[in-house]
C-alpha cells in the first residue's frame, strides 16, 4: 500500500518516496497530522509494527534487571514517556510515536501477563460478563469515536484489555479440548493482521460500487459481519499460500545438515 504523502513537501500525493521505504524498513515513523494515530509508514499497518519493535527493545533492556523489578521498570519507562508526550506537543514522527498514550496499552498487556502468572485472572463465572460489557463499549465507540489518543487508549484500550484478561479464564479448558479452527486462526493471526486492511478496502470498494451501503449504521453492520468474514478468509488464504510455505522453507534452510561420514571415518569406527 502506498504511503499517503499529501501535504508533505517534495512529495506528490500518493507517490512512493524511497526515503519512506528505507525509514519503514528501519522502523522509523513519520508524522501525519490527518491520521488518527498521527504517524504512518510505507505500508499503512506498519506503524503498529513500529510500536511492537519499540516495546521489544524496552522489554529486552529490562531483562537485564532482576526479575522482581522487570515489570516495574517497563511500567515506569512507558508511563514516563507517555507523561512527556502529554506535556510537550511533539510534531516529529519518532518523538511523537514513542511518547504516545498508545504505549499505555503495552503496559496493560504486561500487567495482564503478570496477573495470569499469579493466577489472578477473573473467574469464568465473571469472564463472560466482562467480555460482553467490554465488547458493548467497543461497539458503542463506533458511534462515538475518541478524539484524542489518550481517550482512544482508554475507550478502546481498556475494554480490549478486559476482553484479553477475561478470555484467559477459558485457557485451561481450551488446552484440554483444543479447537482445530481456533488453532488455525491462531496460526494465521499474523497473516490476518497484515492483510485484513486490504480485504476490507476491497470489500468497501465493492459495497460502494454496488450501492448496498448507505448510512453509517449499515456500514458498521456490513463491516462487522460480512467484512470481517471476508478478511478472515482472506487472511487464511494468505497464510496457507504465503506465510506457511515461506516459514517451512526458512525452517528447512535453518536446520543443520546431517554430517556425512567419510569412508575413512566409517572404516575406523567399524
Amino acid at each position: 500500500m502506498r504511503a499517503n504523502n499529501e501535504g508533505r513537501p517534495g512529495h506528490l500525493p500518493g507517490a512512493i518516496a524511497p526515503l519512506d521505504v528505507v525509514r519503514s524498513l528501519f522502523f522509523i515513523p513519520w508524522f501525519e497530522e490527518h491520521l488518527s494515530q498521527r504517524i504512518s509508514a510505507f505500508y499503512f499497518l506498519g506503524w503498529t509494527l513500529m510500536y511492537e519493535m519499540f516495546f521489544y527493545c524496552v522489554f529486552a533492556v529490562t531483562l537485564t534487571l532482576p526479575r522482581s523489578t522487570q515489570l516495574k521498570a517497563v511500567v515506569l519507562c512507558l508511563a514516563a514517556l507517555v507523561a512527556i508526550g502529554l506535556l510537550f506537543d511533539f510534531r516529529n514522527g519518532m518523538s511523537f510515536a514513542y511518547t504516545s498514550p498508545l504505549l499505555l496499552e503495552f503496559i496493560a498487556g504486561c500487567v495482564i501477563g503478570r496477573l495470569y502468572e499469579a493466577k489472578l485472572i477473573p473467574p469464568r463465572s465473571l469472564a463472560a460478563t466482562l467480555i460482553f460489557l467490554a465488547s458493548a463499549v467497543i461497539v458503542w465507540s463506533a458511534w462515538h469515536t475518541p478524539e484524542s489518543l489518550l481517550t482512544r487508549a482508554i475507550i478502546w484500550g481498556l475494554p480490549a484489555a478486559l476482553v484479553v484478561a477475561a478470555a484467559l479464564s477459558f485457557e485451561p479448558d481450551a488446552q484440554k479440548s483444543p479447537s482445530r479452527a481456533g488453532l488455525l486462526l491462531g496460526d494465521a493471526s499474523y497473516s490476518i493482521y497484515l492483510s485484513h486492511i486490504i480485504f476490507f478496502l476491497m470489500f468497501n470498494l465493492v459495497a460502494k460500487r454496488a450501492g448496498i451501503v448507505h448510512g453509517f449504521s449499515e456500514i458498521a453492520l456490513f463491516y462487522g459481519t460480512i467484512g470481517t468474514a471476508i478478511a478472515l478468509v482472506g487472511g487464511l488464504i494468505v497464510y496457507s499460500t504465503i506465510e506457511r510455505p515461506m516459514s517451512q522453507l526458512l525452517a528447512g534452510l535453518s536446520k543443520p545438515k546431517a554430517k556425512m561420514d567419510t569412508p575413512l571415518q566409517r572404516s575406523s569406527s567399524s
